[in-house]
């Protein structure tokens, strides 16, 4: 299962990243080791308040109808973690965040947002470092620090300083 998750500010992601972990957690007990992964999360006060039914990136052919949210749930007015539909032809998109970051720019007075990647924990500093090098050049000023999922249990954190991409 694919996710997204919304935020009100950076300040409530430490919050968010120990309640999406133990949801993940309880979901693994429930469902054993399937997949659980967090494309990254969008730091953005107002999009709280009115998150789409669908992400669709103005770049698709009309028609397409981008990534549907299948559900969302959270602390009310602070953090918000929805269920994305990926559509087949997107999961074979060499930059699917870029899909999500131009569909999340669309949504009305969320320009201003924050999109924090999330890296598989099983991926090297150094692509860790490649990935978020590029998104920071396509998206200047709009990057914030990654987080890294863990592979196993889908546990989220943050990068340790010192130790590739910076935090």
């Amino acid at each position: 299962m694919s996710y997204l998750l919304f935020l009100r500010s950076s300040a409530d992601l430490e919050r968010a990243c120990r309640d999406v972990s133990d949801y993940f957690a309880f979901r693994r007990t429930l469902s054993g080791p399937a997949s659980l992964s967090l494309y990254g999360a969008w730091i953005e006060p107002n999009t709280l308040s009115s998150i789409p039914l669908a992400l669709v990136p103005p770049v698709w052919p009309s028609g397409n109808h981008g990534f549907a949210i299948q559900e969302r749930f959270g602390v009310a007015g602070i953090w918000q973690l929805a269920r994305l539909d990926v559509p087949p032809e997107a999961s074979r998109l060499h930059a699917l965040p870029d899909a999500i970051i131009d569909s999340l720019r669309g949504i009305a007075g969320a320009q201003a947002g924050l999109f924090a990647p999330v890296f598989d924990g099983a991926l090297t500093h150094s692509a860790m470092d490649q990935e978020l090098k590029r998104l920071r050049n396509r998206y200047p000023g709009m990057v914030a620090p990654p987080l890294v999922q863990n592979a196993h249990d889908g546990a989220l954190e943050r990068l340790p300083a010192g130790t590739g991409a910076p935090c």
